[in-house]
């Protein structure tokens, strides 16, 4: 796995999505439009992982990150709410986006997502499709000034006590 980086420009697309390089400039395009809203500023990391590339096996059922972006919005260490964008293999490369917040359940699952949106890629329209469709979901949660992860959990029915090292929420 690479370092994180800020920018999606600094992300070697090419390398990681060869079947697509027709379109890494569009990709480029529309990470810099959830890198630029306010709420994600100086709060944006990708990564990437070069031996998730090739396609796995099709019987492999495993979620494989080929790219992986995140904004986090609010971090306690103990409690966190992030927006995050992820182009993977599962079994076929897909794009998903979730807003995540952490796990207070008894047994510590780390974290759940209160929103998600999922895309199958086939081709470069559909990558294009996806992974814009997935920016625009994450920027309208950053549009709507949601920034509290007790209330993101609580409207999701998930627990709100009884992670041991919860602590304080809202220091």
């Amino acid at each position: 796995m690479a370092k994180p980086v800020a920018s999606l420009a600094e992300v070697p697309l090419d390398a990681l999505l060869p079947d697509h390089r027709a379109v890494l400039g569009e990709l480029r395009r529309l990470g810099a439009r959830l890198e630029a809203h306010p709420a994600a500023a100086g709060r944006t990391g990708w990564l990437w992982l070069s031996e998730n590339v090739e396609r796995p096996d099709p019987e492999d059922d495993l979620y494989r990150l080929v790219l992986g972006g995140s904004v986090m919005l609010f971090s306690t260490g103990v409690d966190w709410l992030s927006a995050g964008l992820d182009v993977a293999w599962c079994p076929r490369l897909a794009v998903r986006a979730s807003v995540e917040v952490a796990c207070w359940c008894p047994v510590n699952h780390n974290a759940h997502d209160v929103q998600e949106g999922y895309w199958a890629v086939g081709t470069d329209d559909t990558l294009v499709e996806g992974f814009g469709d997935a920016v625009t979901m994450l920027l309208r949660f950053l549009d709507s000034g949601r920034d509290d992860p007790e209330a993101l959990r609580a409207a999701a029915g998930l627990p709100l006590e009884g992670h041991p090292e919860q602590g304080s929420r809202r220091e």
